[in-house]
């Protein structure tokens, strides 16, 4: 769920395949608030494996926009990194995507609704208030509740400890925002999330997970045993830790 949240606004398109029946694999993916295409009773996942001589679960496998097979493992050693580099240069949207807001409102000056659709939402937030119109000054209000709406999807990766798509998307607020009233409040954000001890400890477990990652790579899991656990005693209680204690406890 977490890279399903992460990604997915980038182009990944995750979806889980399990080969026991719905009456047993809907329960789980309601428990657990699944956000993403679950399939059941499906053999696809055994065929799969056979073909890379993968026979454990859970297994993942990460496919390329052209349908070819990038890579496959455990799910714990499916890293940012490794989707990044997949994403990078591949239809990878900007902040017409991420900011964009893509709405009709009655009145509204046709040129800022153009310019809220591209992400342009500065530029919008000025065209309405330059002009004193029901319409525009409709659109300018519910432009800022786009805004706040985004703000609380960044404070909740904050709150799940998702910090590298937490600021992210304040930076990109941030920035388009700069030199709005709001812009100010964003500015005075991001400088408090910058300089909190928790979120760069968690940064700088995430970076210490994928180099771990990287060694398993090239070393094997055995050689790379040994990484994952300093991480699980240099950062207790950060995502990166609990990930990687779930790769020494999981094994594959």
């Amino acid at each position: 769920m977490e890279l399903d949240a992460e990604y997915r606004e980038r182009g990944l398109v995750v979806m889980a395949i399990s080969n026991e029946p719905l009456a047993k694999v809907a329960p789980y993916a309601e428990a657990y608030g699944l956000s993403f295409p679950v399939a059941a009773g499906s053999k696809t996942g055994s065929q799969l494996g056979a073909m890379v001589g993968q026979n454990g679960i859970p297994h993942s496998y990460l496919i390329d926009a052209e349908g070819n097979l990038a890579w496959h493992g455990h799910p714990t050693e499916l890293t940012g990194k490794r989707i990044e580099s997949l994403l990078r240069g591949v239809g990878t949207p900007g902040k017409k995507d991420e900011l964009a807001w893509r709405g009709s409102v009655d009145g509204a000056p046709a040129a800022a609704l153009e310019l809220a659709a591209e992400g342009e939402l500065a530029k919008a937030l000025k065209l309405c208030s330059a002009e004193e119109t029901a319409g525009a000054a409709d659109l300018h209000k519910t432009l800022l509740g786009h805004v706040t709406e985004l703000r609380g999807q960044v404070d909740a990766a904050l709150a799940r400890r998702d910090v590298r798509l937490g600021l992210r998307g304040l930076e990109l607020l941030t920035k388009e925002l700069e030199g709005e009233p709001i812009g100010e409040e964003l500015a005075t954000r991001l400088k408090e999330v910058e300089k909190d001890e928790t979120v760069q400890n968690e940064l700088s477990a995430l970076d210490a997970l994928e180099r771990a990652f990287e060694i398993a790579d090239k070393r094997g899991r055995k050689k790379a045993i040994k990484s994952f656990e300093r991480i699980a005693e240099q950062y207790p209680q950060t995502r990166a830790a609990e990930r990687a204690t779930k790769y020494v406890s999981g094994g594959r």
